[in-house]
């Protein structure tokens, strides 16, 4: 009996280790795709050995399950990594020649009804140690490597955000992970949760203009009326084209305080095409109200 209570003693740190750490995510389909993979002389690699190298990031990661050998599982997540671009380049501060590889890996995600798409990117570098075609070829692979391990570990934060609670994702909007923070945010948009808004509101007034394009998107889409005070300021000395897409935002979130504003900005704006803008987006506006 004095065995037994040490033999479970022993165990206890290890089954709760194991009742701690996140089930894996089933897979159902690895695959590789696109020109720079199948048709790459640079890198050096077919796409089945590029497959390969993926299947074993997603092996030491510990957080997915083996994809089937043959037919796919019906049910499982589906990746599929597309590599943007392979290339070398010389910038300062960095020493020297680098390699460098842009991956996407496309996440496909199922559900009772359909499935849902998602994706997570990444760029890889490695420094060149040598003008060698192989001193490159080994470079640009390193560099490969490193952006399949950064895409595989956004995929396992990106999926087990998906499974998450809006409270639990709340939480991680303020996460010093740059990664968990924006896969929080992106979740809780597409559920147009209220509990997002105060950070999109706060992402308007970032200098990145695709995160702002992004923050604009999802609050159109959630029709949220604080949003209309917040995109007039923004559209304050802004050049005609990004000023053109408030003008449209505001026209699809309505309200008496955005059909004032595009009705003063279709009257008297100085750039003819954004005065166009506006009547169109003001006449949509007024005719989805009269409705």
């Amino acid at each position: 009996m004095r065995s037994c209570g040490l033999l479970l003693l022993l165990c206890a740190p290890v089954l709760l280790l194991a009742c701690n750490r996140p089930p894996r995510h089933t897979l159902a389909t690895v695959a590789v795709e696109g020109e720079t993979v199948v048709n790459n002389p640079a890198l050096g690699l077919d796409a089945a050995s590029v497959r390969e190298r993926l299947l074993l990031r997603l092996r030491e990661s510990g957080r997915f399950t083996e994809p089937p050998q043959s037919a796919a599982a019906e049910k499982g997540v589906r990746l599929g990594l597309d590599l943007g671009y392979t290339r070398e380049s010389v910038r300062k501060p960095r020493d020297g020649a680098w390699a460098e590889a842009g991956a996407r890996l496309a996440i496909e995600i199922p559900l009772e009804e359909g499935s849902l798409h998602d994706e997570v990117v990444a760029v890889g570098e490695a420094p060149i140690p040598g003008d060698s075609m192989e001193a490159r070829q080994t470079a640009l692979q390193r560099a490969l490597d490193s952006a399949m391990e950064q895409v595989v570990a956004s995929a396992d934060l990106l999926l087990r955000a998906r499974s998450r609670m809006d409270s639990e994702l709340a939480a991680q909007l303020k996460d010093p992970d740059a990664r968990v923070s924006e896969f929080a945010l992106r979740i809780l948009a597409e559920r147009k949760s209220p509990l997002v808004v105060d950070a999109l509101l706060e992402r308007l007034h970032l200098t990145d203009a695709a995160k702002v394009r992004r923050a604009m998107g999802a609050l159109v889409e959630m029709r949220e009326p604080r949003a209309v005070s917040a995109l007039i300021e923004l559209g304050r000395n802004k050049e005609p084209a990004f000023f053109k897409e408030i003008v449209f935002a505001l026209g699809e979130l309505g309200g008496e305080e955005a059909e004032a504003w595009l009705f003063t900005v279709s009257q008297g704006h100085d750039v003819p095409a954004v005065r166009e803008a506006a009547g169109q987006a003001l006449g949509e506006l007024r005719a989805r109200t009269r409705r």
